[in-house]
């Protein structure tokens, strides 16, 4: 197994160009599973008899040990990649972490503003420059609508619909909709 955790990282710095940290922490993972399948059942170490449950064991026992789904699926990708690897190099005929699924990430709430916080925000631009009432109409707009940055700088002004107080937001994957907009950004 040490030759093709060598071979591995080597594509991934020569080929892949992937970054220091990323090799190191792919060496690492690989390495905690070879000592892992060592611990366990030394037949295992070679690459080609690594199974999908020796995949599903070592990720048990670091969930055990008490890792994060994040670091986990970070794990599980690593290992994919390297058995994927090795199946394009001939050195295994499949891939045991292909049909392993990763574990169920938390899917955090947004921060939000609490009322103090943009109020404060609110009154920071101040004064009637060119620049202080754009700066203050674009965080009147973000606070009215909703909307994400991108989609405030991506609004022309034919996306406003001054009468009805509306305008029109296009969001990720080019998505459009339509939002109403406060009084205060309007002016």
């Amino acid at each position: 197994m040490d030759d093709a955790i060598t071979t591995f990282v080597m594509y991934l710095q020569a080929e892949r160009n992937a970054s220091p940290e990323t090799v190191r922490n792919y060496r690492s993972d690989l390495q905690q599973l070879r000592e892992f399948l060592r611990r366990t059942d030394t037949s295992r170490t070679r690459v080609e008899a690594i199974t999908s449950d020796d995949v599903r064991a070592f990720l048990h026992n670091l969930d055990q040990q008490g890792d994060k789904p994040s670091s986990l699926a970070r794990k599980l990708a690593c290992l994919r990649s390297f058995f994927r690897f090795l199946v394009r190099e001939g050195l295994v005929p499949t891939n045991p972490a292909e049909n392993v699924r990763s574990p169920k990430l938390p899917k955090p709430l947004p921060r939000v503003l609490t009322k103090g916080d943009a109020a404060a925000l609110m009154e920071f631009p101040t004064g009637p420059s060119p620049l202080n009432l754009r700066d203050r109409a674009l965080l009147e707009t973000l606070y009215s609508t909703g909307a994400r940055v991108s989609e405030v700088v991506g609004l022309n002004r034919g996306d406003l619909n001054e009468i009805d107080g509306l305008v029109c937001l296009r969001g990720k994957g080019r998505k459009e909709r339509v939002v109403p907009i406060g009084d205060v950004a309007l002016q």
